[in-house]
């Protein structure tokens, strides 16, 4: 290797993301819009912004890309019941514009992202 190259950090580990694509895509980017390390998102009870991330990455997978709560509660390690008052949450405070207007941002720039950075024909 010549020695001149950079290097870069290696990668988070693919055991911090959800098993599902859509479903780590969907942590990745909670994670990242509320400035939370990603690891955090998969990990057990903590703080609220934590908890709040979980929650917005589990309803853009659910209403974004259809996966169902059975499959949710596999990808983010929670229980279906969780997965379920998760999404009856974050529907609940999209009745404030701004976080309403900030989620639909967010969905569409997932989906336009799973076009291009998920493989054809991806499981969901």
């Amino acid at each position: 290797m010549p020695t001149n190259c950079v290097s870069f950090p290696p990668l988070p580990s693919a055991t911090k993301l959800p098993p599902h694509p859509h479903a780590a895509l969907c942590g990745a980017a909670a994670a990242a819009s509320l400035a939370i390390p990603l690891e955090k998102i998969a990990a057990g009870r903590g703080q609220q912004r934590v908890a709040r991330a979980r929650q917005i990455a589990i309803y853009l997978a659910h209403v974004g890309f259809g996966l169902n709560y059975t499959h949710l509660s596999e990808a983010f390690g929670r229980d279906r019941t969780t997965v379920r008052h998760a999404c009856f949450r974050i529907e609940d405070a999209r009745d404030r514009l701004s976080f309403d207007r900030a989620l639909d941002y967010l969905e569409s720039a997932l989906r336009l992202h799973a076009i291009h950075l998920l493989p054809a024909g991806a499981a969901q």
